[in-house]
């Protein structure tokens, strides 16, 4: 049976995109069972397909159009080698493009299981680019900023409690293997400050986690609601206000961090090696349920992110509901863990 320090076998699925071409190519490869030939796909078909329906059956349609029977088999195959003590990774692989990222690939379906939640399995997207990206691992200690924002006029959230879960997380580890700072009620100023004053102390942050509100407009623009006097702030100008050059995971805590122009999405385009949000609304309970499953696997079993994503979306399909399939992780390093187990 699988672990949380399962060896990884990396099953990639690449999707291309040519230019202005409505299709793209799609080939999967696993260095312990081969490589599929390519096939087209129609980008906007993948795109239409009946909200109403219940959401395995939308799962089982975009698996059977991404994967074609070669691919079906190849991960068939990847996953009987799984069984033997390792795991299987799914990085979907792709350029940024508004259309990919806006497909729910996390709900893929293989007519038994959803794949995100699946024994032995894993899913992350990987966006494709040229530029080097910094491995997960760090030297102790490891940094972690958590900030909340509820401004008045939002709903009230459960912010301390989330808080005191993540820091009984790290309460486990001394203070020079792993340390956490907190800034509760933050502004855009306080944030910036934050970020500012740990660089230029040579002790700038790995780890960011934010908890509060968020929100995406009509015309497509994704927002933090801060507690400060601007209130909502553009994903975009929070990235330009942060000091990111050392982080190597964010968290965003609130409704649409992910969807395809959230903060997650565009820290993942600069090359933050991993970025985690969901991509639709989602409750005070459910965020505060993952987050507890998440941490905890991650720096409690020593697992990589997307093995600790996997076990948080196992714990909200448990409880019901559908919000399990928003969580979206993007993963730039297949290097995936902060700590090794003797480490603990």
């Amino acid at each position: 049976m699988s672990t949380p320090h399962s060896q990884p076998l990396d099953f990639w699925v690449d999707i291309v995109r040519h230019g202005a071409d409505p299709r793209c190519t799609v080939t999967s490869r696993c260095m312990a069972v081969g490589e599929s030939e390519p096939h087209w796909v129609e980008v906007y078909d993948l795109v239409n397909d009946d909200q109403m329906l219940p959401l395995a059956t939308r799962g089982h349609r975009l698996f059977r159009k991404v994967f074609s029977v070669g691919m079906r088999d190849l991960l068939r195959k990847a996953r009987d080698v799984a069984r033997q003590d390792a795991r299987v990774r799914i990085l979907l692989a792709y350029p940024s493009d508004p259309i990919l990222h806006a497909l729910p690939w996390e709900t893929l379906h293989d007519g038994s299981v959803y794949l995100a939640v699946a024994d032995y399995t894993s899913i992350a997207r990987y966006l494709r680019q040229s530029r080097p990206v910094k491995p997960l691992t760090v030297e102790p200690p490891l940094r972690a900023l958590a900030t909340t924002a509820s401004p008045a006029n939002q709903a009230t959230l459960d912010l301390d409690r989330e808080i005191s879960d993540l820091r009984a997380h790290f309460d486990r580890f001394p203070l020079y293997v792993a340390r956490l700072e907190s800034r509760p009620h933050i502004g855009l100023r306080q944030l910036r400050q934050a970020f500012g004053v740990a660089a230029t102390d040579g002790e700038p942050f790995h780890i960011w986690h934010h908890a509060g509100h968020g929100e995406t407009s009509k015309d497509a623009v994704s927002y933090l609601l801060l507690e400060d006097e601007n209130g909502k702030i553009s994903a975009s100008r929070v990235l330009d206000s942060l000091e990111m050059d050392e982080l190597r995971l964010v968290v965003l805590n609130v409704c649409f961090g992910a969807d395809r122009c959230g903060l997650t999405t565009l820290l993942a385009e600069i090359n933050v090696p991993a970025t985690l949000g969901f991509s639709a609304s989602v409750t005070d309970y459910h965020a505060v349920a993952f987050a507890n499953t998440f941490y905890r696997t991650l720096l409690g079993d020593s697992a990589s992110v997307d093995w600790a994503v996997r076990e948080a979306r196992r714990t909200l399909m448990a409880s019901g509901g559908d919000a399990w399939s928003t969580a979206v992780l993007f993963l730039r390093t297949v290097q995936a863990q902060f700590f090794t187990r003797s480490r603990r």
